[in-house]
C-alpha cells in the first residue's frame, strides 16, 4: 500500500524521512524465514534492503561492496536450492557422513 496524501508516523517517527526508526519500532520478527529457495543470496540481501527503503540501484550497489568485504567466495549467486540439493559429494571441507 502506497501512501497518496498526509502524514503518517510509527510511535512519532515520521515513515517518509525515518524509515528505518519507524520500521523498528513495529518489532516483526518472523518465526522463521521464507525466502524463495531459487535466489540468490545477493537477490535475498537486495529484496530485504527494499523493506527499509533502500532504493535497489543503492542495494545493489552496498551489497556488491559488503560480499566484497566479507568473501562469500562462490556464495552470493547460489541458490538455496543450490544449497539444499542431496545430490552433490560433500566437498573435503565437509564432513562426510558415513550410513
Amino acid at each position: 500500500m502506497n501512501k497518496t496524501s498526509g502524514q503518517v508516523n510509527v510511535f512519532g517517527y515520521d515513515l517518509e524521512k525515518d524509515v528505518v526508526n519507524a520500521k523498528r519500532q513495529l518489532g516483526l520478527v518472523p518465526q522463521e524465514f521464507n525466502f524463495n529457495p531459487f535466489e540468490t543470496v545477493q537477490q535475498i540481501v537486495v529484496n530485504q534492503a527494499g523493506y527499509y527503503g533502500v532504493e535497489r540501484k543503492e542495494a545493489l550497489s552496498r551489497s556488491e561492496k559488503y560480499f566484497k568485504t566479507a568473501r562469500p567466495v562462490g556464495k552470493t549467486q547460489r541458490t538455496r536450492a543450490d544449497a539444499l540439493r542431496r545430490d552433490e559429494a560433500p566437498s573435503d571441507d565437509r564432513p562426510r557422513v558415513d550410513a
